[in-house]
């Protein structure tokens, strides 16, 4: 089977989307009867990462990395304008899908793809454009699209009556044979505005890679130190740390016994940070380190006891989002503390037992209660570890895609 891959978020590996996609590559990698063609973006006045694409153990046909420039100037002005007659829609940044045309009719042109798959804007365009031409388009979405559409307090939810605009990018959109969605209620939301066939869409969940799997265990508490818990990225708005941050205030003042170590590896404003004066216990025990590489990343995960996800504080049942992090610590198998709105996709997986702290994010005593309860089991049995599900494991994800395929062929 051969599949033409359109993600401008995917190599080089720069940011949470492309870890997502650089993952399911790998996936498709270990089945090889399963060809695939990459076209993805490079920004034309940022630098990136040297690593080559083999140091991902990736086996790809074709790489067609497209550059391309989101400043406003005569070219992308030109450019806009002629989205609008190749693809009946243009919006800010949709050039790249012009400048990567010429790229992907070379390669149908050179090849024969049982399917395309999007991911991430502006792809959806060429998807459509190569629908429109008898290629079968499976489109990946991550993220509510078009952004109007994220919930509150992102945008403006399910409900939002869409632009002129947005009106062109959901007639592209429909077009697609079939959708993909990292969780149900991403799909049920989307469903909402974009009035697709249930039994053309199916949740694929991002990839959790068995091979690179290592369990950091914690099974007991080293005589004297603290439970370690660390926050990987950055905490700015709409993220709200600071229901955290209470809690864990609360529980330092009620219990002098709890030692805690808090790190925040990313970026947060001044203004957030914990303060001796509005945090006079937390202030003590916190700890910001600056952003590094992916792999850094996961690598000083080893030095940590427990992983925070803090989401934003959407109303219940509209945190959609599967956030790249969480599979992440799945994968290294460091156990979770999910800080978010309740009847979202982590509280759901904290239901199910696939994760084993969940905190309401509205609610600092709810999250001071189950920091406690962490406490408890990390100087008695242990904390309690992730059960990952199968359908986020590589044969899964990729068995899945491959079905997608023969319904469509």
């Amino acid at each position: 089977m051969r599949i033409l891959l359109i993600a401008p978020k995917c190599y080089p590996v720069f940011g949470a989307e492309a870890i997502v996609n650089m993952k399911m590559l790998q996936a498709f990698s270990t089945d090889k009867t399963i060809k695939v063609d990459l076209v993805s973006r490079k920004y034309a006045d940022e630098m990136y990462p040297t690593e080559g694409i083999g140091s991902y153990g990736v086996n790809i046909d074709n790489i067609c990395v497209v550059e391309s420039c989101n400043k406003l100037n005569l070219r992308t002005t030109w450019q806009t304008i002629m989205s609008l007659f190749k693809f009946g829609c243009f919006f800010k940044g949709c050039v790249w899908a012009y400048e990567a045309l010429p790229v992907v009719q070379k390669l149908i042109k050179e090849n024969i793809y049982d399917f395309v798959i999007t991911k991430n804007s502006p792809s959806f365009l060429l998807g459509a454009f190569l629908h429109d031409k008898g290629l079968p388009w499976v489109a990946s979405w991550n993220d509510p699209f078009p952004w109007g559409f994220y919930p509150a307090p992102y945008g403006r939810g399910a409900g939002h009556k869409p632009t002129f605009i947005e009106r062109m990018m959901l007639k592209q959109m429909m077009k697609a044979d079939y959708h993909v969605f990292p969780s149900s209620n991403l799909m049920n939301h989307m469903n909402q505005y974009l009035p697709f066939d249930k039994s053309k869409a199916r949740v694929i969940p991002h990839v959790v890679l068995q091979n690179q799997s290592a369990e950091i265990v914690r099974t007991q508490q080293i005589v004297d130190q603290p439970l370690s818990i660390i926050h990987s990225g950055n905490l700015g708005a709409p993220r709200d740390p600071h229901s955290f941050f209470d809690a864990v205030e609360y529980l330092l003042r009620e219990n002098r016994d709890i030692k805690l170590k808090v790190t925040v590896l990313g970026k947060i404003s001044k203004d957030d940070m914990p303060g001796q004066d509005s945090y006079p216990l937390l202030s003590k025990c916190f700890y910001c380190l600056p952003p590094v590489s992916y792999t850094e990343s996961l690598k000083l995960l080893e030095n940590y006891n427990l992983a925070c996800v803090i989401e934003a504080p959407c109303k219940e049942g509209e945190a959609v989002f599967l956030p790249t992090k969480v599979t992440d610590f799945m994968q290294v198998g460091i156990p979770i503390l999910s800080v978010s709105p309740k009847g979202g996709v982590l509280h759901n997986m904290y239901n199910k037992g696939e994760i084993g702290y969940f905190g309401d994010v509205h609610d600092s005593i709810d999250i001071k209660n189950i920091l406690q309860q962490a406490w408890e089991d990390y100087t008695h049995n242990g904390l309690k570890q992730n059960k990952i599900d199968n359908s986020f494991l590589e044969d899964s994800v990729r068995q899945t895609y491959l079905e997608i395929g023969k319904l469509l062929s």
